[in-house]
């Protein structure tokens, strides 16, 4: 009888032991399994961004209306040569904008003169916010009306080149908050391609 008893604690131990390592294994796959669909999420986000700029790449805008000194007037009748441009909503994160704004700066092969700001506000107030609080050299214009009917309607800041010549958006660059560097890759690209 103790020998059937020494020989049953003797089972339930290795059962608990085997258990246990059962229960960490599958502990062990479920973070496996979230990182992966974490990863997944990511990886749609920026096929979904992509896919985004390709699309929008040689839309046809006829016209820009943008507040200038007061007077709503067209963009095309204000820049005669191909702009970088960054577009800002007011419901775009600060978080975004701020970072889009440093990477403009620390981007010293651009000329400040190559590159204009559009911003879309929802109040007058916002554009004389960000004007005080970002002192930049870019020259930024207030978009008058909804232009999203040209541009995407997007969660967060992004570039694209307007061609003066054709009227199209061209060159559009959604940056990835995961990978600031890609961001001054794009920068320097456009620099090449379109100013130098």
């Amino acid at each position: 009888m103790k020998y059937i008893k020494i020989i049953i604690f003797i089972i339930i131990i290795i059962a608990a032991f085997y258990i246990s390592k059962i229960i960490a294994q599958n502990i062990q796959l479920q973070n496996v399994v979230k990182v992966l669909e974490e990863k997944e999420y990511v990886l749609s986000d920026i096929e979904k961004k992509r896919s985004l700029e390709l699309n929008s790449n040689g839309i046809f805008i006829d016209s820009i209306p943008i507040v200038n000194e007061n007077e709503t007037i067209n963009l095309f009748e204000i820049i005669k040569t191909n702009k970088l441009v960054l577009f800002i909503s007011e419901k775009h994160c600060e978080i975004c904008i701020k970072a889009q704004i440093e990477n403009l700066i620390e981007n010293k092969n651009l000329n400040p003169n190559n590159i204009i700001i559009l911003i879309q506000p929802l109040s007058r107030h916002y554009i004389d916010l960000f004007k005080k609080k970002n002192k930049l050299k870019n020259t930024i214009y207030e978009c008058k009306e909804n232009i999203y009917k040209s541009f995407p309607d997007l969660y967060e800041p992004y570039f694209f080149i307007i061609d003066v010549q054709t009227q199209r958006i061209q060159s559009m660059f959604i940056p990835d908050k995961t990978d600031p560097h890609t961001t001054q890759t794009y920068l320097n690209s456009i620099n090449k391609k379109y100013f130098n």
